[in-house]
């Protein structure tokens, strides 16, 4: 996630799939421009280009592309986390003072030989809360996590 607003009271991280998005987009009108004209002259196969071209991408697109943001502000103590989609908004809010740090939580695919994992707010009730709902690969879980600590600690 990328750090919009660090703040010794505030603290705004962010996540905008706009890589993901522009993809899906370009697979929609590759495979619209390729099934169209066959499609116009009454081809079912054309058709069968356009519908799956649309279908399977847009629902890849209503599933998985969101923007999260995080907002932790000390002065009001709060977490605040944010979704945004297509679908619309949800937000949820807890308190810092609840918060007993940021950890990262990691799957191990044996199939594939490789780990993913995800930022996870760990809660002192015993919840732990995603900052991300997917797993990724690389570093950013574990730099988002080490970030929120550092910002927690300071």
């Amino acid at each position: 996630m990328k750090i919009t607003r660090d703040h010794p009271d505030q603290l705004i991280l962010e996540k905008r799939p706009w890589l993901f998005a522009t993809f899906l987009i370009v697979f929609m009108l590759i495979f619209m421009a390729l099934g169209l004209p066959t499609a116009i002259y009454g081809n079912m196969i054309g058709m069968l280009f356009v519908l799956g071209g649309v279908i399977i991408p847009g629902i890849a697109f209503v599933t998985f592309v969101r923007r999260t943001m995080v907002v932790f502000d000390r002065p009001a103590n709060s977490i605040e986390i944010r979704r945004k989609s297509i679908l619309g908004i949800t937000q949820d809010i807890y308190k810092i003072s609840d918060l007993i740090g940021a950890i990262v939580t990691t799957v191990d695919d044996h199939n594939y030989n490789s780990k993913t994992s995800r930022c996870e707010l760990e809660m002192k009730d015993g919840i732990n809360l995603p900052v991300a709902l997917i797993y990724t690969g690389g570093s950013g879980a574990r730099r988002t996590a080490a970030k929120i600590n550092a910002w927690l600690n300071s």
